[in-house]
């Protein structure tokens, strides 16, 4: 991702900036102020949600993404989907599953897995 300086008429780059060209099939979520890359196709979906962490006294540099959740849905077993779901809380994850009914009506992002783990 390049943006446009007008003060220098040149088009720069920053950290988080390529941060995100890592990423894949980007969406917004700005009620929830996250960034989503998911994965396209019906089997295994898998969906990752990121917060941008700005600048502050404790860290003075440059913006980044933070890992909020990470969901995936693993349709290879012959009789129910499982679902998982990795939560970052303050750099550790944690997995939770579960068993994934396809009948389960969503807002988006990870919130089927969520319903199905418990948050």
């Amino acid at each position: 991702m390049w943006f446009f300086d007008t003060k220098t008429n040149m088009f720069v780059t920053d950290y988080l900036a390529e941060q995100m060209e890592l990423l894949y099939n980007l969406k917004a979520d700005p009620k929830r102020r996250l960034i989503m890359a998911y994965s396209i196709g019906p089997t295994n979906p898998l969906m990752d949600e990121y917060r941008i962490e700005k600048p502050a006294d404790n860290r003075p540099y440059w913006p980044r993404l933070i890992p909020v959740d990470s969901c995936f849905v693993a349709n290879n077993s012959p009789r129910a989907p499982a679902a998982f779901l990795t939560q970052h809380n303050e750099g550790r994850p944690l997995i939770k599953h579960g068993v994934f009914d396809v009948k389960t009506k969503c807002l988006g992002g990870c919130d089927c897995v969520r319903s199905v783990v418990g948050r």
